[in-house]
């Protein structure tokens, strides 16, 4: 616990009193990215087996290193009284991550 508290920006403290909020605010159906636009990215086409393709592809097995991945298991998060799917669980880590419930 204090491992996790101390790599938490602002400690589990404000971690679980955010979640808290969350997940109070989510009962009565209030929805955390009202005012935000969704938008699509500007990004690259390839085609597999271009020369573009192996860049990227190369690069992405030298970063893979420092990923992390996530398999979310089957049912909705009713234990945590969430009452949706759990990858729209709203970012809680105060980093570019989101915590999800399995």
């Amino acid at each position: 616990m204090a491992k996790l508290n101390s790599i938490h920006p602002r400690g589990l403290a404000s971690y679980i009193k955010t979640t808290r909020e969350l997940l109070a605010d989510s009962k009565p159906g209030k929805n955390s990215y009202d005012g935000f636009t969704p938008s699509v990215p500007t990004g690259e086409i390839i085609s597999f087996g271009d020369d573009n393709f192996i860049k990227f592809e190369e690069a992405g097995i030298k970063e893979a290193q420092n990923a992390a991945f996530v398999l979310v298991a089957g049912g909705l998060g009713e234990c945590l009284g969430y009452n949706g799917i759990k990858l729209r669980f709203k970012r809680l880590t105060g980093w570019n991550e989101f915590a999800i419930s399995a």
